[in-house]
């Protein structure tokens, strides 16, 4: 087998962020946040799939203004792209605390992100009930 330097630089780097995963992942709470995000996130696609299935057409009213009526149409697909913004914030979290950590470990920050992607997919959470709400009620 032929070893080069390329092999060994990707080696080296896919090393470096394992342990940095890994000392975030070491942390108790860092557990419990994602516990609580995936069941938030289990919901998200349950609400999407409903709202998916229950519509009749192949638009979507995603905004209803007292003032000026329905301001925001979309296809009846691109509800599925709320669930993946929720995954999209947790992967982007997780990255910053494994980079943060990896220099001076600490379980604040760690804290903090995690939080604010659970409150990301609460509120995401509802959002989608409101979806819901000015489609079918």
């Amino acid at each position: 087998m032929v070893y080069s330097g390329l092999y060994a630089t990707i080696y080296d780097a896919w090393a470096a962020v394992r342990s940095s995963y890994s000392v975030v992942f070491r942390q108790r709470g860092v557990f419990r946040y994602l516990i609580v995000f995936l069941v938030l996130h289990l919901f998200i696609w349950l609400e999407s799939g409903l709202i998916y299935r229950q519509l009749g057409g192949e638009l979507l009213v995603l905004h209803y203004n007292v003032d000026f009526g329905i301001d925001l149409v979309s296809a009846s697909g691109r509800i599925f792209i709320y669930p993946l913004f929720s995954l999209l914030v947790l992967a982007i979290n997780l990255s910053l605390a494994a980079v943060y950590n990896r220099h001076r470990p600490t379980h604040i920050y760690t804290g903090l992100l995690m939080s604010g992607a659970v409150l990301f997919t609460f509120f995401l959470n509802l959002y989608l009930v409101f979806v819901y709400l000015i489609n079918f009620r």
